[in-house]
């Protein structure tokens, strides 16, 4: 049939059906919504009496911006009264680019009970944006470097065990300051109505909750306190920092809800540490977000020692602790502890506890190793750095999670950033590099900087040479690799091989730019961080999902099945162009979604992806084709909480009315139903006005006028309309001719009246 001499077709169809499908494992854990919180370096609220030497001034704190695509990307906090999000500022990115955006401190600093926490504050940043990004915190100044992985959403779990240092009462290791330092941890609600479960392995600071292990009336019973929390709200919590013997480490947190976590110490002195002087501060500010328990693995940890400097005596080496985890739905006869085993120089065993009396930790640690426990419990390991100091590259103690082989992807994007003052006079950049050794050695791991072409990664040359882990693992090599400068650096795999990259650096502020007397106004920081990481937990799920053809939309309902009772995490539509969150199955590229929107009550900002904050096996959603006049195409991204996920492709093929009553004469810019695309313009005799919710049809509705020419000032009139039915593209029309007054304006020239 034909309308005016214009044919009308219109065609909705699927692929994947609504059969159980066994759910791929290990989703990419960059994303599109980040809640970050900030946890202070105290050597900042010290009187150095430095007087112009001071390097207070030059203190920093960013995040670290990167995408994988051209992207926009927003910045929001939050109204510390009432809870209300205020955007800050929004940011457009190109592809395989950076970006460094200063942090609102005023808007993140936790100042409830005099600085030291223990109340719920509205003081998190919100990112979102349109297309998947990597966001890294970053901490620059005196005793203040640290950086962080933030997780998005989607990746993030219910259950953590903060790691953290020893308290430091003593302001061992200052020079210009002996402040009591503490270790801390921060809980993030990114959904109202959070309830938390804190158990503290050290009695807490400012309300005394007892800890199991030390601090005032600890005992080695553990004392669980529950505390609610709004989203954007952030809880921060300290030891008492009185007793070096303290450890807030293996401290649990448990939420019924998602939430971040980040853990640290506001001021360390690492053990083993020695700068060879004691005319300069050897503490640094430790922070690293912490990774869900749900996925730490009993195996598969690797570790390659970072850079030290060469000129100092001792100090040399990394410090490795092994954490132990336990789900709250783990089995009854679950191991209640795990020992676990270091390969590297010579085996040896550790005893890993919940709650442990004092961390378990192995000093001086200068070769490549592995780690792994005799009874399948799940463990997590995490890499200290050493202070050394007596020549660059000057480190200095920072915090490193180690992430499980399980848990390695196949492509990065990460930041590195710049100095950030005049007076941030050295800069060392470094990563380390676990990977496949054919993939290394036939050139197929590569890499590109700011957006440029891909290069093997072997031809950047390494710092000591490759590391080998023996027998337990012949396929890996590991190396530490000299960044020649900074800025955005993509890795992949374009064989989709598995590797693992840590950023780490090592930078010093010197206020009167003299850095090498090692005077009391030299100051040597660092920071170490994973950049990213696939949230895998190792189980098995199974996925059914029922697609429905509305017309120009679709409802979608997953249900998962199978171990440890997995549960619909997110729902979202994919762009990700070159795979590096999701493949094709035999192919080496990605998918991308286009003219397809979720309903807005369920993504009100529009990026694509509705994070679920109860616990449900089964999740509905509605998605619409956002301008029915044109193509469409959505890949639904359906995770759980055990990291699995599928991709069901959804395709909508517009009418031929589309292409034939497209011009350039007109501007119509706005539509009371948001579907026009305005900047295509239409022509000025014939023009199409998409309608959709048209009673109880659910389907798109277009209205065509035949006549009526703006440039003459006559008002057009509806002649016939056509309603667009389902997936075999039928259609009834309208016989009666209804006036409906539009009045258009020549393009460019102004908003159309509606």
């Amino acid at each position: 049939m034909k309308i005016a001499g214009i044919s009308l077709l219109l065609v909705l169809w699927l692929a994947g059906g609504s059969v159980a499908q066994v759910g791929q494992r290990g989703l990419n854990a960059d994303g599109k919504d980040f809640y970050l919180g900030w946890l202070y370096p105290s050597y900042n609220d010290q009187n150095l009496n430095l007087g112009t030497r001071d390097p207070k001034p030059f203190f920093g704190v960013y995040v670290l911006v990167a995408s994988y695509t051209d992207n926009q990307f927003t910045v929001s906090y939050f109204d510390d009264k009432t809870g209300k999000e205020v955007v800050a500022s929004s940011y457009k990115i190109a592809k395989r680019r950076a970006l460094i955006v200063p942090v609102d401190r005023t808007k993140m600093r936790m100042d409830g009970n005099n600085f030291d926490g223990e109340v719920a504050q509205w003081r998190a940043m919100h990112i979102t944006s349109k297309k998947p990004i990597n966001v890294q915190f970053f901490s620059s100044g005196a005793n203040s470097g640290g950086s962080y992985l933030s997780l998005p959403v989607s990746a993030l779990g219910k259950e953590y065990v903060v790691e953290a240092y020893k308290d430091n009462p003593s302001g061992a290791g200052g020079y210009l300051s002996s402040e009591n330092a503490s270790g801390y941890f921060m809980v993030i609600a990114a959904f109202d109505g959070t309830k938390v479960t804190i158990t503290p392995n050290s009695t807490t600071k400012v309300l005394h909750h007892p800890g199991v292990n030390c601090g005032d009336s600890s005992g080695g019973e553990v004392h669980p306190y529950t505390i609610t929390l709004q989203r954007g709200q952030c809880y921060m919590v300290k030891s008492q920092g009185l007793d070096s013997y303290c450890n807030i480490s293996g401290t649990t947190v448990v939420a019924d809800r998602p939430v971040a976590v980040i853990g640290g110490h506001e001021n360390a002195f690492t053990e083993g540490s020695d700068v060879g002087t004691i005319l300069v501060e050897q503490r640094d500010y430790m922070v690293e977000q912490m990774i869900p328990v749900e996925y730490w693995d009993s195996t598969g940890y690797f570790t390659v020692p970072m850079v030290d400097s060469k000129n100092a005596q001792g100090g040399d080496g990394d410090n490795v602790a092994m954490f132990y985890g336990k789900l709250q739905n783990a089995p009854a006869n679950y191991p209640d502890h795990t020992t676990v085993t270091l390969s590297s120089p010579a085996a040896i065993s550790y005893s890993v506890y919940p709650y442990p009396a004092a961390m378990v930790l192995k000093t001086g640690i200068t070769t490549a190793t592995s780690a792994y426990d005799n009874n399948g419990a799940k463990m997590h390991v995490v890499q200290y750095d050493q202070r050394m100091q007596g020549g660059a590259p000057y480190p200095a103690p920072s915090q490193l999670s180690i992430i499980p082989k399980s848990c390695w992807k196949s492509s990065y994007l990460w930041y590195v950033p710049s100095n950030v003052t005049p007076q941030e006079v050295y800069q060392g950049y470094y990563i380390t590099l676990i990977c496949d050794k054919d993939d290394y050695n036939n050139g197929t791991l590569q890499w590109a900087q700011d957006g440029g072409p891909l290069v093997p990664i072997k031809t950047a040359g390494t710092v000591g040479g490759l590391k080998n882990f023996g027998a337990i693992a012949p396929n890996l090599i590991g190396m530490a690799i000299k960044l020649n400068s900074p800025r955005a650096y993509y890795a992949t795999s374009t064989i989709k091989k598995p590797f693992i990259v840590y950023n780490y650096g090592f930078r010093a502020i010197d206020a009167d730019r003299d850095l090498g007397d090692f005077c009391s106004d030299d100051h040597f920081f660092g920071y170490a961080t994973p950049v990213g990481f696939a949230a895998n937990t190792g189980d098995s799920s199974f996925f059914t999902v029922t697609i429905d053809t509305l017309c120009a939309k679709w409802d979608v309902c997953a249900k998962v099945t199978g171990s440890n009772s997995p549960k619909i995490k997110s729902i979202s539509l994919l762009n990700d162009p070159d795979g590096d969150l999701v493949t094709k199955v035999g192919s080496t590229a990605g998918y991308v979604s286009y003219n397809v929107r979720f309903d807005p009550k369920d993504d009100p900002d529009g990026k694509g992806e509705i994070n679920f904050s109860d616990t449900l096996s089964t999740k509905c959603v509605r998605l619409f084709v956002q301008n029915p006049l044109d193509s469409g195409y959505a890949a639904v991204l359906i995770v759980d909480d055990k990291g699995n996920y599928v991709v069901k492709e959804l395709n909508y093929k517009a009418s031929a009315i589309a292409d034939t009553i497209k011009g350039l004469d007109f501007d119509l810019t706005k539509s009371p139903w948001g579907l026009v695309n305005a900047s295509l313009g239409y022509h000025k005799d014939s023009i199409v006005y998409p309608i959709t919710e048209i009673g109880d049809s659910h389907c798109a509705t277009i209205f065509y006028f035949n006549s009526g020419d703006s440039l003459k000032g006559t008002a057009p009139v509806i002649v016939t309309g056509a309603k667009l039915g389902g997936a075999d593209g039928s259609f009834t029309m309208t016989t009666s001719a209804v006036k409906f007054p539009v009045t258009l304006h020549p393009k460019g020239a102004g908003p159309a009246d509606t």
